[in-house]
């Protein structure tokens, strides 16, 4: 239940104040069945700049809808979802399997305030004209890029797998980029380099993850790019698949480790290590 008043005022400055309309003036949610009783009393205060004398309601509006308060699932689709990062053409992109990719555009990437989102964490030209290991290179040119990109798939009750697809297009060398990436909260990779899991630049690889639970009706992929040696690096992502069932098995992959001694950090190699699924090319 909420009352909307109008010709209201707002006094900030106090010797500039506006009028204002339709504004909210008190609202209360979990009523109880029954009668309730809404009680206006004139105080006799007013505003510094106002002048009236009288206290007008404009509408109260009021609803008897019940409905649960936590976080619902069963909502979402039940079949595979596809979608590319950057990719900005007006129609879905149809793979060599016929299977059609959208554009990706809810996705979540905090690059300040007043930014512009897209000019600073979207690949929307191609990187990269040929990209080996793959039949289908066009979902590896483009991505978004960022400190951290958040990804919230609704999906319907039932088990998961997620293929997270990438191809390094901006460096030429291993050990510039660490990428930790997490599964509904849960941590499965601490520090991703794509470059050597693909064997190189400019090639395709997969990561697979099978039996995924919603959380909440979501499937929640959070990429977070990690230091090397003090120094950020961004996390990134070219293209994203989530659907019903197993997504197959994989190779292994290349986790970049960094062990301390004393105070300095020293490269340790590369490790390899299975992830929930494993790995694949594209």
């Amino acid at each position: 239940m909420m009352g909307m008043a109008t010709n209201c005022f707002a006094t900030e400055p106090i010797s500039d104040p506006v009028s204002v309309d339709h504004q909210i003036l008190y609202y209360r949610n979990g009523l109880g069945s029954g009668p309730h009783t809404l009680k206006l009393v004139a105080r006799g205060a007013r505003d510094p700049v106002s002048s009236g004398d009288e206290v007008y309601v404009e509408s109260v509006q009021y609803s008897d809808a019940g409905g649960d308060s936590g976080f619902g699932e069963g909502g979402g689709p039940k079949v595979a979802q596809r979608m590319i990062f950057g990719y900005r053409s007006r129609t879905d992109f149809s793979d060599s399997q016929g299977y059609l990719w959208r554009p990706a555009t809810e996705f979540i990437v905090r690059t300040g305030h007043n930014t512009d989102t897209v000019a600073k964490a979207w690949w929307t030209m191609r990187q990269a004209v040929a990209v080996a290991g793959t039949p289908d290179p066009e979902l590896y040119r483009y991505g978004a890029h960022w400190k951290e990109l958040i990804v919230n798939i609704t999906v319907a009750p039932g088990t998961y797998y997620a293929r997270l697809k990438f191809a390094e297009n901006q460096y030429d060398e291993p050990n510039r980029r660490a990428i930790g990436i997490q599964l509904n909260g849960r941590a499965v990779f601490d520090r991703l380099d794509v470059l050597a899991t693909a064997g190189g630049a400019n090639k395709a690889v997969d990561l697979v993850f099978n039996d995924i639970t919603p959380k909440n009706g979501i499937v929640e992929i959070r990429l977070r790019g990690e230091p090397i040696h003090g120094v950020e690096s961004e996390a990134m992502l070219q293209a994203l698949e989530v659907g019903p069932g197993s997504g197959g098995l994989g190779a292994a992959a290349e986790e970049r480790r960094i062990l301390k001694q004393g105070v300095h950090e020293q490269q340790h190699g590369w490790m390899r290590e299975r992830s929930n699924s494993g790995i694949g090319r594209g």
